[in-house]
């Protein structure tokens, strides 16, 4: 029932909230007899009060009672994000990315927490969008895409890392690039993000190889000059409107 729905989402925020001092929201939230877990109107702020994650449906199992209870690890099967909008930011003279300063939340060295983690095996995403900003340069605005929709599987956070397999994903860039479809075993540590296997299709390109980027947590202050950017491809055949985006 609905009261009972919105019952079960305070507690569970607030319990979320007291044994990591984080800042969320979870309007809904129902568990089936199959058990699997239905949250509605999911919000996280971050250290700043902006959003970092808002989920308009989030459809799930989990795998691990017992791990989640004795650690707060979750353990997921099948997730469905419906209505995702994720606000990667990277704020003025700070050390971090707001996402970063969210998963040390969950890695503060109390016996009850530890390293985090979390694993789902399969996220299938829809009506979803990516920012990632960083008020340190000119121009903040670095990753702006709408319209994203795809499969990744096998997807992991270890402390401060990520790990997952995209399957297929497609998106529109606020330039106006339209991606038919990404495919790439995607890694995201302190140092580098790394995307091997890349297979990358528009109406008219494609693109098959590796690409990463290194650095020190400091460098994305100035992300546009330090950072270190490599691409290899095995082949590239890019029509001339791609060059010129």
């Amino acid at each position: 029932m609905p009261f009972v729905q919105t019952y079960l989402g305070k507690y569970a925020t607030n319990e979320l909230n007291k044994a990591y001092g984080t800042d969320i929201t979870i309007k809904k939230l129902t568990i089936t007899p199959f058990l699997s877990v239905k949250l509605g109107e999911i919000l996280v702020r971050d250290h700043h009060k902006d959003t970092l994650f808002y989920i308009d449906r989030l459809n799930t199992s989990i795998l691990d009672f017992k791990s989640l209870y004795d650690s707060g690890h979750p353990y997921l099967g099948d997730v469905v994000l419906d209505g995702l909008d994720c606000k990667l930011t990277q704020y003025k003279d700070e050390e971090g990315t707001n996402l970063d300063r969210f998963v040390d939340a969950f890695d503060d060295g109390s016996p009850s927490s530890g390293k985090f983690r979390m694993k789902a095996t399969s996220m299938t995403v829809f009506r979803s969008r990516f920012r990632y900003t960083d008020y340190n340069i000119e121009k903040p605005q670095i990753i702006d895409f709408t319209q994203l929709n795809g499969l990744i599987e096998d997807f992991v956070i270890k402390g401060p890392n990520v790990y997952t397999n995209i399957n297929k994903l497609s998106f529109k860039d606020s330039r106006g690039l339209f991606v038919e479809n990404l495919q790439s075993k995607f890694t995201y540590t302190k140092s580098n993000i790394l995307l091997e296997k890349v297979i990358a299709t528009t109406q008219e390109s494609e693109m098959i190889g590796k690409v990463e980027l290194r650095y020190k947590r400091e460098d994305f202050s100035d992300f546009n000059n330090k950072v270190i950017f490599d691409a290899e491809f095995d082949k590239a055949i890019i029509a001339s409107n791609d060059l010129n985006y």
